[in-house]
């Protein structure tokens, strides 16, 4: 297993001006992330993803800006490939085009999408990533499948070099896909059962590392190494880790050892956390750490300690 180096994202899912994304968007690149990342969701305050990334790119020179993840069944791939490669290109080579099969029922309902089973879900979008890859290529794209058709396709303007794509999923078709076709593995918690969210604290490092290495099996034969990531669900720096526990625990209905054994929650001192990513990089192979906004500065210390290293 090859140790990738330590990288990081960093949420901003939304601002109360242009101004104050932009801000936003550089203050990020100053704190040492090296992506500023931005969810898909259909009915929330977050903003449109490509209108948002492209001004973040705009004003930032060495920050990537991605998402994590487009829900699949929002957008056609051609369509989507067409969106993924104009900001690829107007970033000069910054963004991260992350997909994902999409799990987030109770949007689907109120935006009319047909929330089919997963295993639909993951089907479609396997269809997708061989589009929009296939576009991507400069081929003419003829494809004839079970959920999509097109009829000679080629996309134009295409990336001048291969985009980077980020996959997502906690299941083994989606992690098995991404380590077939994915730059970077997104490696998400457990689905709850009634697919309204995930469940972080059923995890720790030992399912974490089985789901990683479904990855790499995935992967064998390729040219280069897939690249894992996690996105942390909450960062406490604190002296008192175990109190920490129990305030998370009893937000997310969870027990406070399921919350210090998941790789979801770093919680404890600067060293402490430091400590626990070097240990999940060590036991998994993870090594693309990312945060939702509300973290972005408390997290800073540990991205100036272990990113690049």
């Amino acid at each position: 297993m090859a140790v990738h180096s330590f990288r990081f994202g960093a949420g901003a899912f939304n601002a109360s001006s242009g101004a104050l994304w932009t801000d936003r968007a550089r203050q990020i690149e100053d704190l040492g992330y090296a992506t500023l990342i931005i969810g898909d969701h259909i009915g929330s305050g977050m903003f449109g993803p490509f209108s948002a990334l492209a001004a973040a790119a705009a004003v930032t020179t060495t920050l990537h800006v991605g998402t994590t993840t487009f829900a699949n069944d929002f957008r056609h791939p051609a369509v989507l490939a067409k969106e993924a490669a104009t900001l690829d290109l107007i970033s000069d080579g910054r963004f991260e085009l992350g997909l994902g099969a999409g799990w987030a029922k109770r949007q689907y309902d109120l935006s009319g999408f047909a929330f089919d089973s997963a295993r639909t879900r993951v089907a479609r979008l396997n269809e997708a990533v061989e589009i929009i890859q296939r576009l991507w290529s400069g081929e003419a794209v003829v494809f004839m499948g079970e959920h999509y058709r097109l009829d000679g396709l080629q996309l134009n303007p295409r990336p001048t070099r291969p985009l980077h794509m980020f996959i997502g999923g906690s299941g083994k078709r989606v992690l098995s896909m991404a380590g077939q076709h994915a730059s970077t593995a997104g490696i998400l918690e457990r689905m709850l059962p009634d697919a309204s969210g995930t469940d972080a604290g059923s995890e720790n490092l030992e399912t974490t590392a089985a789901k990683a290495a479904w990855v790499r099996d995935a992967s064998a034969g390729r040219d280069s190494d897939v690249e894992l990531a996690v996105l942390i669900r909450k960062v406490v720096v604190t002296d008192d880790r175990e109190g920490a526990a129990a305030t998370v625990a009893a937000d997310r209905q969870t027990t406070p050892g399921g919350v210090l054994a998941s790789p979801y929650f770093l919680l404890g001192t600067i060293d402490q956390i430091t400590a626990q990513l070097e240990t999940l990089r060590a036991r998994s192979g993870i090594s693309y750490i990312s945060v939702f906004p509300a973290d972005v500065e408390a997290f800073a210390p540990v991205v100036a300690r272990l990113a690049g290293h």
